[in-house]
């Protein structure tokens, strides 16, 4: 049976057993619900489904394009709000798969299983959150986050930068990047957090132009109740170098981190 030009009101097809298809559209197929503005634009029961698959995408001749591709505008996402959001609410010890899998199954590929972009803007005290995980009843979690800042070398023999590390951090990498040179060779010698003057390995950065370096927290800063990491609040980030006569020299900071929050009380 094939319709052109006609609109049906309500369009149900039953087949004759759950093996037949009820529909097969051959081309293109479009659903068209923006006036639809609460509820669900295109629903799919499937509950007595055991070893199918409720949706099967099959696009084996792909290049540049996508098997599927979800995208919005929308510029008011609350706090509930999810591009997209996979739960399983089912309870059971016997509920051992993985709720997502990712496979890439060709030995000679070179793919990527899970690509992560967040181009949102950061700053010494805005961070961009790149993965955010939560566990237990408790509501306890772990967040990957990245930052950076352009730092002013100030007239002195250090700088600092308040709030830098978060509260609850653990650094995993700093890295230092010259931007405009550091003048009278007043290089850094020591990254510390907070009131601890030596907090990274390597502390030492080169004020010329464009040199870039890498340094990872040191054992006794991330233990160190006082100023360490896992700290209950926000640290500053200090630069000790020498005196360059005036505040001219800029240092780009990168950092990679964790956040973990502790379990909320009960």
């Amino acid at each position: 049976m094939s319709f052109s030009d006609l609109k049906l009101q309500f369009l149900e097809i039953v087949p004759p057993s759950s093996t037949d298809k009820g529909l097969k559209v051959t081309g293109k197929a479009e659903i068209s619900a923006t006036s639809v503005t609460t509820g669900d634009a295109l629903t799919i029961g499937a509950d007595g489904l055991t070893t199918g698959n409720a949706i099967t995408i099959s696009s084996d001749a792909l290049t540049t394009g996508s098997a599927l591709d979800i995208t919005s505008t929308a510029t008011a996402y609350e706090t509930t709000g999810s591009l997209v959001k996979v739960v399983q609410s089912g309870s059971n010890a016997s509920n051992v798969g993985a709720i997502l899998d990712l496979q890439s199954t060709g030995a000679n590929s070179a793919l990527t299983p899970l690509k992560i972009t967040n181009s949102e803007t950061v700053s010494a005290t805005t961070p961009s959150v790149l993965f955010n995980m939560l566990g237990g009843s408790n509501s306890s979690a772990l967040r990957l986050e990245y930052k950076e800042t352009d730092i002013t070398i100030a007239d002195d023999v250090t700088t600092s930068v308040a709030g830098f590390f978060e509260a609850y951090s653990v650094p995993l990498f700093l890295v230092l990047r010259t931007t405009t040179v550091i003048p009278s060779a007043a290089n850094i010698t020591d990254i510390g957090i907070g009131s601890t003057a030596v907090g990274f390995s390597t502390g030492n950065h080169s004020g010329t132009d464009e040199i870039v370096s890498f340094h990872q927290p040191v054992s006794t800063v991330i233990t160190n109740a006082a100023n360490g990491f896992g700290h209950s609040s926000a640290q500053l980030l200090l630069l000790t170098h020498g005196d360059p006569g005036a505040a001219t020299g800029r240092v780009r900071a990168a950092l990679w981190y964790y956040v973990i929050t502790p379990p909320v009380t009960v």
